[in-house]
């Protein structure tokens, strides 16, 4: 619950304020089931060497915070800024997804914003 998407779900599920940084770090998500078929992908390829396994889909926490928002129903809850960025936080993770996309030939099968879309279903029926 403390990571970023059940910290913002949670309570905007029930009506009640969500601290976050300001939001602007940028991020690849990738849902675990996508991380488990790409991996698949991989292995049962040829491809030699590193390769990157992320979405190639790079969103701002701000972006996903406003769409869960949406979702949940509970608009300018997200009190962007109040909470402090780490000092040691990188403003940008994201990866090359190149090598998979092209030599591997994998996609993810759904957006990040379907799948935060199926994650805040989950949390609304379980927290």
């Amino acid at each position: 619950p403390r990571k970023f998407i059940p910290a913002i779900t949670i309570p905007l599920l029930q009506k009640q304020p969500a601290p976050c940084s300001h939001g602007n770090q940028i991020r690849d998500f990738l849902a675990t089931t996508e991380i488990g078929s790409a991996f698949e992908a991989l292995v049962s390829s040829n491809v030699e060497g590193p390769v990157n396994i992320a979405s190639g889909q790079p969103v701002t926490l701000r972006q996903l915070a406003n769409y869960i928002e949406e979702l949940t129903e509970a608009k300018g809850l997200v009190e962007f800024g109040k909470m402090p960025s780490p000092i040691d936080e990188a403003p940008v993770i994201m990866a090359s997804t190149e090598r998979l996309n092209k030599e591997v030939g994998w996609f993810p099968k759904k957006t990040v914003l379907q799948h935060i879309a199926e994650t805040v279903e989950w949390w609304r029926q379980n927290a």
